[in-house]
Order: C-alpha cells, then sequence, then structure tokens
C-alpha cells in the first residue's frame, strides 16, 4: 500500500512538471470564455456532454498516458523503477488512477460550465470509467514505441477505433452491437446523466464497464511487464 500511495504521489508530481495540468486549466479557460460567447442555453448543449467528454479523454487520459511513458523511458526511470520493489500493477494502477482523475475533474468542470453542478456531478461514474479505460489502452498503445515520433502515426489508428461510439451517437443510432466496444458502456453511464436510459441497460453497461475494466488493466500490465523487462 506504501508504495503504491508514493508511485501515486510521483506520478502527479510527474504530471505537473511535464504541464500537464497547465494545459488542462489552459484549455478549460478557453472553454469558459467560448461558453460564454453561446447564444444557446446550456439545456440545449448537455448532449453533446458524452461526444465532448470523449474527445477530450482522447488527450488528458489516452496520450497523456502515452506521454508519461516515452518521457521516463527517455529519462531512464523505467529502467530505474526495475531493480524497485514497484509492481507492474502498481505501476498501471498508478498511471491508470492520476490520468483518470485529471480526466474526471477536467470533463466535470465543462459539464458544470454547460448543464450546472448536478449533471456533472451525475457525469462523474461514466467519466472516470472512461478516463480509466483510454488511459489503460494509452499504455497498451504506447508500450512497442520508443519516442514520440515513431508513436504518433500509429497511435492515429487507435484513436479513430476509441473514438468510435461519438459516431452512432451522435447519429442518433443504437444497437446491441455497439457494447461490443469497450467504451460503448461507459458513454451509456455518460448517456443517463442527461437522458432517460432504461435501468436494465445501465445494469448491463455497469457490469460491462466492471468487465473491460479489468481485461483492459491486464493486458496494459502485459505491455508494460514487457516494457520494464526490456529496459
Amino acid at each position: 500500500m506504501k508504495r503504491i500511495f508514493a508511485t501515486l504521489q510521483t506520478d502527479v508530481r510527474l504530471q505537473q512538471r511535464n504541464g500537464f495540468y497547465y494545459a488542462a486549466i489552459f484549455v478549460l479557460g478557453i472553454y469558459a470564455l467560448a461558453l460564454t460567447q453561446l447564444p444557446l442555453p446550456g439545456a440545449r448543449l448537455a448532449w453533446l456532454l458524452p461526444a465532448m467528454a470523449v474527445n477530450n479523454l482522447l488527450i488528458t487520459s489516452f496520450y497523456f498516458a502515452g506521454g508519461m511513458v516515452l518521457l521516463e523511458r527517455s529519462d531512464g526511470t523505467i529502467a530505474a523503477q526495475v531493480v524497485t520493489p514497484l509492481r507492474t500493477r502498481e505501476y498501471v494502477a498508478s498511471k491508470g488512477l492520476t490520468l483518470a482523475l485529471l480526466g474526471t475533474c477536467y470533463n466535470s468542470i465543462i459539464a458544470a460550465l454547460i448543464s450546472g453542478p448536478r449533471v456533472a456531478l451525475a457525469l462523474v461514474p461514466g467519466l472516470f470509467a472512461a478516463a480509466l479505460l483510454y488511459a489503460l489502452f494509452g499504455l497498451v498503445a504506447v508500450a512497442r514505441y520508443h519516442s514520440l515520433n515513431t508513436y504518433l502515426l500509429p497511435s492515429l489508428l487507435y484513436v479513430s477505433v476509441l473514438a468510435a461510439p461519438m459516431l452512432p451517437y451522435t447519429l442518433g443510432w443504437d444497437h446491441w452491437l455497439f457494447y461490443l466496444h469497450p467504451i460503448q458502456a461507459p458513454f451509456t453511464l455518460m448517456r443517463a446523466a442527461i437522458e432517460p436510459v432504461p435501468g436494465w441497460q445501465q445494469l448491463v453497461s455497469l457490469i460491462l464497464t466492471l468487465l473491460a475494466g479489468v481485461l483492459t488493466f491486464r493486458l496494459a500490465c502485459r505491455s508494460l511487464e514487457r516494457v520494464r523487462s526490456a529496459a
């Protein structure tokens, strides 16, 4: 337990030192300024919140996770961690949790600006789940790359697949096959905060979200284990 808390603190400092929080604050300022200029009331924009969250999390969770691993590879931190008691699952959990909290706070503030604190609070479970999954997928995606230049182009394929739930939602499509996508279930939990969603559908989404979290965490651990072994 002491190791995971120490790793969480280290990751927070790493994120702060590399400007992740400053970038988030800067973009939030732009959002706040833009929203004050829109003629539409927040209630008219609320339906966009899940899609906006997915778009934002591709940066604050997916790419930030990849960026942290690449930074630690370049400065030799991962190689140094191999000789410490830190386990791979603790390393992955710390990255996932800190970035999930960042993504949740970031998008909750945007939701509060658009639709008020009540909607923002209702979005938190789906936001946190989606942010965590995106961070874990970011760790999986970056594991085989050693530099930003080699990672950026292949990462676009991951981004295209991970952003897929936005398309059927914006077009008003709905089908059970969409739930084969790991982000669809937390996306549905976010939808439930702004529109009526049947209780059984929310329950199924919660179960699928937990299942996706467990499987993605194990996949991220396997991917990062290879990275640490090769360091």
